[in-house]
């Protein structure tokens, strides 16, 4: 497998060719993760907002994306002073948000089988990348927002919900050992 940067796709072959290749990935389970990947990578990406990644096969067949970037937190007011204090870490005892990793966006195109790219497969390319950021740049957490029928895949790795909004479930990670925790749930 492969992985190819979708900043480097830009500079390759330029911006139409790019959302030329891109408008043919389908996810017909979730049309706002479709809609991303058609219509909001390249401007997410030209403006330094998200870094999105494709997965591809050694034979370059689009298997999935993820999409990284950097974002603030805010605590929701219901959870406990405990848990505040552990996202929040030191020197931030009154913060009612906290800068994280934010995994955007994560999922498989219709035209990939779970056994050509599996989620601990997009997961374990991930850990790697916030692993590589978190050794530069430090930070303590890692959020997503997931439906239900994902909440148990996340948990698995380490993740907690923090909050519900809408139909989207918060979820927080604590890093400790990101590589090491995220890869052990395989």
């Amino acid at each position: 497998m492969q992985v190819i940067r979708l900043l480097d796709l830009l500079e390759e072959i330029g911006e139409e060719g790019t959302k030329e290749i891109l408008s043919h990935f389908c996810i017909s389970r979730n049309h706002d993760v479709e809609h991303f990947i058609q219509s909001l990578a390249v401007p997410y990406e030209k403006s330094n907002n998200a870094r999105t990644f494709l997965f591809l096969s050694d034979n370059l067949k689009p298997l999935g994306f993820a999409s990284l970037s950097l974002t603030s937190l805010v605590l929701p007011s219901g959870i406990s002073e405990s848990l505040k204090k552990k996202l929040r870490g030191y020197g931030r005892s009154s913060s009612e948000s906290i800068p994280c990793y934010l995994i955007g966006q994560l999922a498989r195109f219709d035209s990939a089988a779970k056994e050509e790219l599996s989620g601990n497969d997009m997961f374990s390319i991930i850990a790697d990348d916030i692993d590589a950021a978190y050794q530069i740049l430090g930070g303590r957490v890692v959020s997503i927002d997931c439906s239900d029928e994902l909440v148990h895949f996340y948990e698995k790795r380490g993740f907690v919900v923090l909050n519900k909004i809408g139909n989207l479930n918060q979820m927080v990670y604590l890093i400790r050992d990101i590589r090491h925790d995220l890869k052990s749930a395989q």
